[in-house]
């Protein structure tokens, strides 16, 4: 049986207020078009929506591969 390999969009919501930095997971997606759906719903709710869009924060990986560990840190 072949590896299942998927890409994965990770939502995350940054930002820096009063010298400290906040970072909200927000979700795991499918695709980069309903990472981008979630943006639009969040942006409107209260708190997000102080905040501009640049504070949403797309990141990737694919499923069932390492994270470029292989060595430590």
């Amino acid at each position: 049986m072949g590896k299942l390999t998927m890409k994965l969009f990770i939502l995350h919501h940054t930002y820096c207020d009063d010298f400290e930095e906040e970072t909200k997971f927000l979700g795991v997606y499918s695709s980069e078009t309903k990472t981008k759906e979630a943006i639009k719903k969040y942006i409107s709710l209260p708190g997000f929506n102080r905040y501009p869009y640049e504070c949403f924060i797309i990141g990737d990986c694919i499923l069932n591969e390492n994270a470029n560990w292989e060595n430590g840190f």
